[in-house]
């Protein structure tokens, strides 16, 4: 079969991400996330992350199994979790091993989940709102795998993960799965769809983890993968979403290309049109008039199925897939979250530390400062008076948005000491004694600090002011008058003062 290659590859000059990244992954490097570095996976099998009712009615378990590469010894990774197909009718986590393995051998961690499957009428599966509430269920699910694997990365990092470099994606429904997941914001559920948000617990969901509950984490993803998926409403994806990844072929007709309809699956026997939806085509259009980085790669006569058991699109998959995430996701250091200073700040021992956080965009940011000396602030804009050398060291600060923007970055501060200045004596009176000669002493440490001085009212006799390095000591014969030397100790920037009165009859 002959093959077209249809690209869209979108670098934005100005990112505005969901998540939150301090920084590029450590582990950057020219071969790492985007070639084969590791020959072996090992496999953790049946993680529970959460459980839920089916829409039958039934209690479901939900399982993970975990890929990592092995023999690698990071323990920041970024984490793909995949999601199946089966038109959310059937199908299984082993359905995305192939996928899974590409991935941990690049040196990702990849988790492929459960959802729960449709378990009610066949009839009502073609309507239009019990199927979205299908879709509402596995995004719930997706979220709630999102938030277990976040707050085991955040706590006792049992996978080696990087809890700001989540991307999520799939196969068809599961691609499906994690469009939805990915770009709809509470803001954006459209009236038609409210019910069935509210039914599921919201935009969130109410998916979790049965034992220990990861419900305080968030479920932003920093990115999404989709194979021949396709979304409610193309204006789901707006500034500041998740950089996406699509591969689909051009005559699919279970889910289109462009706009259409999702068809009803062989299980039942008639054709039916279920629910309007936007396809890869659309999608790759929206990111781009939105500034989202995205990449489409069209298989040129390509139906829903057969093209992912062709060994060339599997080869091209794997090649621009990684790639693209790499570039656009854990090897990009942008970020939503800004900061003041950008990188370091230095002040003076006495001065006050003034710390900056604002994000791209979001509608209602929370902050969460902490860093050295048990400091901690819920501002956006905190200050330390008066801070002391102790105040030195690395500032994080967490943003949680209900919008678009949550993520994390780091300040350094560095607090100088200042110079110790010691003037001798502390003040000169040559009142009654027959002479008009006095002498003062200035004396700075540590070694190296500069000394400068200078006397008020200045003139004869001369010098009246001079520089000096640790000490300075200055004896002259001074008419009758009052007279003040002062001096200015200088280390690093930081400057000590003082001054010695000097009363001559």
């Amino acid at each position: 079969m002959s093959q077209l290659y249809a690209r869209l590859f979108v670098i934005f000059a100005v990112f505005c991400f969901t998540t939150g990244a301090v920084a590029q992954l450590p582990d950057c490097d020219a071969q790492r996330y985007s070639t084969d570095i590791f020959p072996t996976v090992t496999v953790t099998t049946s993680v529970t992350y959460g459980q839920n009712v089916t829409a039958g009615g039934v209690t479901k378990t939900l399982l993970a199994d975990v890929y990592q590469p092995a023999g690698d010894v990071s323990t920041r990774r970024p984490l793909i979790i995949l999601a199946f197909g089966g038109s959310f009718l059937g199908g299984q986590r082993t359905d995305m091993d192939s996928y899974a393995r590409k991935f941990a051998r690049k040196g990702y961690v990849v988790a492929t989940i459960d959802y729960r499957l449709y378990d009610g009428s066949l009839f009502a599966y073609i309507n239009q709102s019990v199927f979205m509430d299908e879709v509402v269920k596995a995004v719930s699910d997706m979220k709630a795998a999102v938030r277990f694997f976040r707050k085991d990365a955040s706590t006792v990092n049992t996978y080696g993960i990087e809890p700001n470099y989540i991307i999520i994606g799939g196969y068809s429904a599961g691609a499906i799965t994690a469009l939805h997941a990915g770009y709809v914001d509470a803001a954006e559920i459209p009236a038609y769809l409210a019910p069935v948000f509210a039914a599921n617990g919201g935009i969130n969901g109410n998916t979790d983890h049965p034992v220990s509950s990861a419900a305080g984490y968030s479920s932003d993803v920093q990115g999404v993968w989709s194979l021949s998926g396709a979304i409610d409403a193309q204006n789901y994806i707006d500034a500041c979403d998740p950089p996406l990844f699509m591969t689909h072929g051009d005559q699919d007709a279970v889910v289109p290309y462009g706009a259409g309809f999702l068809t009803s699956p062989p299980q039942i026997l008639v054709v039916v049109n279920i629910t309007p939806v936007f396809g890869s085509s659309v999608l790759a259009t929206q990111a781009t008039a939105a500034g989202v980085p995205n990449q489409l790669y069209t298989v040129a006569g390509g139906d829903h199925n057969a093209i992912y058991a062709n060994a060339a699109v599997l080869a091209q998959i794997d090649q621009e897939g990684s790639l693209f995430l790499k570039q656009n996701v854990v090897c990009s250091s942008n970020n939503c979250v800004n900061v003041s200073p950008a990188n370091s700040q230095t002040v003076c021992e006495g001065s006050t530390v003034a710390l900056s956080a604002s994000v791209t965009c979001g509608t209602s940011p929370a902050y969460t400062w902490s860093g050295p000396n048990a400091f901690t602030s819920t501002s956006a804009n905190p200050t330390i008076p008066n801070a002391t050398t102790a105040a030195s060291g690395s500032y994080t600060v967490i943003v949680s948005d209900a919008g678009k923007c949550s993520g994390t970055a780091v300040v350094e501060v560095l607090v100088s000491p200042k110079p110790q200045l010691t003037l001798l004596p502390g003040s000169v009176s040559l009142t009654g004694c027959n002479c008009n000669t006095s002498t003062v002493v200035a004396r700075a440490t540590p070694t190296g600090t500069l000394i400068n001085w200078t006397r008020t009212p200045g003139g004869a006799p001369t010098p009246d002011s001079g520089t000096g390095t640790n000490e300075v000591t200055i004896t002259q014969s001074l008419p009758s008058g009052n007279f003040t030397y002062q001096f200015t100790a200088t280390l690093n920037g930081c400057q000590t003062a003082g001054s010695i009165p000097v009363l001559v009859p």
